[in-house]
């Protein structure tokens, strides 16, 4: 408010807001507020010619700001300072707090980039981390899938190696009925002198297809393997 009355050239009501607030400030112990105020109230003073009050208030404002390490409100307090040097002809001192003004100015200014350049850098990295754990999460889901479809194919397989063993089970049981057959034939043929030409053809036939049936298994065995 005491800023708008000070541009109004209202500087009355513009100096009371201006204390008042300095007053509230104060007492609250807000010091970056209280530098604020007092620099509006040093320009305010200039504005009016009163430059010894102005430099006073200045200064006062310059020795919070610079215990708070407020480099913004400094330079603002070197600028004024030098302005008001330079009205009252003491150019040495304007020299001065120009020259400081600069410095902190670019200072500030280099500060502000390398907080940028810090601020791109850290949204690079967040960007960099997010892809990498969106690849991550995606090939530990195609892993797992993979490791899924592993796990149905050992289960599929060790489901037909069951199944094989259990046929290969009733195989063997198949055939060895068969071999008893033709092993008691083929001694019979051998040692019964007193078979006729008829009962020897009739075990023949008998031996040929009990081979026909078990060459059959064998070959339905090997289809399956």
């Amino acid at each position: 408010v005491g800023s708008i009355y000070s541009s109004m050239g209202d500087y009355e009501r513009a100096y009371e807001y201006i204390v008042r607030s300095i007053a509230v400030v104060q007492q609250k112990g807000m010091q970056s507020e209280e530098s604020e105020f007092l620099i509006t109230l040093g320009q305010l003073y200039a504005r009016q010619n009163r430059f010894d009050e102005a430099v006073t208030t200045l200064h006062r404002s310059l020795t919070i700001a610079e215990s708070m390490q407020a480099r913004r409100f400094s330079y603002t307090i070197h600028r004024e300072l030098a302005d008001i040097y330079a009205k009252t002809d003491n150019y040495e001192a304007a020299y001065i707090h120009f020259t400081t003004y600069h410095e902190i100015k670019e200072e500030v200014a280099s500060a502000d980039v390398e907080k940028k350049i810090k601020a791109v850098e850290i949204s690079f990295e967040v960007e960099r981390t997010r892809k990498q754990n969106t690849t991550y999460r995606r090939k530990n889901t195609e892993l797992s899938n993979l490791l899924q479809e592993v796990a149905n194919l050992n289960a599929h397989l060790q489901k037909v190696n069951e199944e094989k063993n259990e046929l290969l089970g009733i195989v063997a049981h198949d055939l060895q009925n068969p071999l008893c057959s033709i092993l008691i034939i083929g001694r019979l043929l051998r040692d019964d002198a007193t078979l006729s030409q008829e009962e020897r053809a009739e075990f023949i036939e008998s031996i040929i297809s009990t081979v026909s049936h078990m060459s059959e298994l064998i070959s339905r065995l090997l289809s399956i393997n």
